[in-house]
């Protein structure tokens, strides 16, 4: 190489450094060449894709465990799903708290755009919601009957990224697997973690593992007990062929636990990933529920929703500790007119990857909300009983129905719940950090808005809207639209209560979550 060539060489090596200059540079073009055309894309957030975790997961052996006798045969849970889904225009007046047009959600003739949603069950037949010329820019679709685990997809009018939400919703309404469970659609993910399904004999806790990708996953499983992280035997790695499903019973991993913890991590490609957990005590069912992935641990996470129907079925709080090192925790029960005086709830100890289970010695039925602060992120769930009806037979106990409520993440302005699919029965939970107010709209399938409603919510109490004031619309309501007074302090969750005179009743709850919003346009320029 000639001395001479290598300043050039040496500029040439900078180029890359040189950012915007470059470009501007380069639009000059190249004499005797002419300008050079650079080719630039515009990369936008596409429509949103959920899917249904489907029926609850129990193993064959279970079900076939009567051998063929009719009298000790195992009645099945329903295999039927129903999905609420709602679906809003970012800049729908909805979102900030009150009900009004807008011309930003009309094309340019005039007409009132408004997103889309529909759903496909296992078969690929689809139902979609149909949108009215009511301006608001909201749609929400109800479906009470589908088989296998659907997808839902929701979209903006202009085919982009809605503020959207969608509810799976199980019943069973008799027999071994007597439960009702709320659980948020989900996209498929590669860090997920859950806490508080048991393993004590009679009890069934499934990890379900399913890739909806063209790419083989591996996965990463490890199970948390009292004692510490479980020997996973031989089961710490769990791989998963494209359009497959794996399931792991925990209770072949951590025997006789009454509450365990989770954590599943994926390399390869993300996964669709909830727990499918089910108590029974001897011949009684003693609920179900599936559970979908918790938020990120955090040293104060707050659980509103915890429903507590009678003294004689206290709730259970149950801790895990992910991290490496240990972990101290105070616990506060909040009800409508603030903490309740409980002992025993301060300076809890969760050394390094450990679960811990307290009991909340609550006496009164109703509603409350569990604040936990910690000095390190933790998780935390409440595990609590609807107990029913006596089953016949002097040997048989109460039948009763399980809710595990997890933490609800603060929200950040204006958010979405999707409602359940057989229509909304129980009450919204609030709570938040600071002296706050909520306003919650009811959304109709319609995308019509019912009546407005305005709550205080005061730091350190419950406050509660019922599903009878969830009125004005046409149709029951299928969705409420939240705006939060005061951004990051305002924590929400629905708790479903389905009372039949004859059984008792059913129990699950769902928190709601902040809303995914629009990150704009991306503009990509090849160079």
């Amino acid at each position: 190489m000639s001395i001479a060539r290598r300043p050039l060489l040496g500029a040439l090596s900078l180029l890359p450094l040189v950012g915007a200059g470059a470009v501007a540079l380069s639009s000059r073009g190249t004499p005797g060449l002419g300008e050079i055309v650079r080719p630039q894309s515009v990369a936008a957030p596409g429509a949103l894709t959920l899917h249904a975790e489907g029926p609850l997961t129990v193993p064959a052996a279970i079900l076939e465990a009567g051998g063929g006798d009719e009298e000790f045969a195992v009645v099945p849970p329903s295999p039927d799903i129903g999905i609420g889904a709602v679906a809003l225009e970012e800049d729908s007046s909805l979102l900030f708290g009150r009900v009004s047009t807008s011309t930003t959600l009309q094309d340019q003739d005039g007409n009132p755009l408004a997103p889309s949603i529909a759903v496909t069950d296992e078969d690929g037949a689809e139902t979609a919601a149909e949108p009215t010329a009511l301006g608001l820019g909201a749609l929400a679709l109800a479906v009470p009957e589908l088989a296998g685990a659907p997808v839902a997809v929701l979209a903006a009018a202009d085919g982009g990224l809605p503020v959207a939400d969608a509810v799976q919703s199980t019943h069973t309404d008799t027999g071994d697997f007597r439960s009702l469970s709320l659980t948020r659609m989900l996209s498929p993910v590669v860090d997920a973690s859950f806490l508080g399904m048991g393993t004590l004999p009679g009890t069934t806790s499934v990890l379900v593992l399913r890739n909806v990708s063209s790419r083989p996953a591996t996965a990463a499983v490890q199970v948390w007990t009292p004692d510490g992280p479980a020997a996973m035997q031989g089961r710490s790695q769990i791989v998963v062929a494209p359009g497959a499903e794996q399931q792991l019973l925990l209770d072949t991993v951590a025997a006789g636990q009454q509450a365990v913890g989770l954590r599943v991590v994926t390399v390869g490609a993300p996964l669709l990933m909830h727990v499918s957990t089910a108590e029974r005590d001897g011949l009684t069912p003693r609920g179900a529920q599936i559970l979908s992935p918790l938020p990120p641990a955090a040293p104060s996470p707050m659980i509103p929703g915890v429903h507590v129907s009678s003294a004689e079925e206290p709730p259970l709080l149950v801790l895990q500790n992910p991290g490496g090192t240990g972990a101290a925790a105070d616990v506060t029960v909040l009800g409508p007119a603030g903490a309740l005086p409980l002992a025993g709830l301060g300076g809890l100890e969760l050394p390094a990857g450990t679960v811990l289970a307290v009991p909340l010695p609550i006496t009164a039925p109703g509603d409350y909300v569990v604040r936990v602060q910690a000095d390190r992120p933790i998780d935390a769930v409440v595990r609590s009983r609807a107990p029913g009806a006596r089953l016949p037979g002097g040997t048989l106990g109460v039948q009763a129905d399980l809710a595990i409520a997890g933490p609800a993440p603060a929200l950040g302005g204006g958010a979405v719940l999707a409602l359940p699919a057989l229509g909304p029965f129980g009450l919204l939970a609030l709570a938040a950090t600071e002296d706050t107010s909520a306003t919650v709209i009811p959304v109709g399938a319609d995308g019509g808005a019912g009546d407005v409603i305005e709550r205080d919510v005061p730091a350190g109490r419950i406050v509660t809207v019922p599903a009878t004031e969830l009125t004005g619309t046409t149709g029951t309501p299928a969705g409420l639209a939240i705006t939060a007074g005061a951004a990051r302090v305002l924590h929400a969750a629905w708790v479903q209560v389905e009372h039949d005179p004859a059984l008792g009743p059913l129990l699950s709850t769902c928190t709601v979550a902040p809303a995914r919003r629009e990150t704009g346009a991306l503009a990509v320029q090849v160079r």
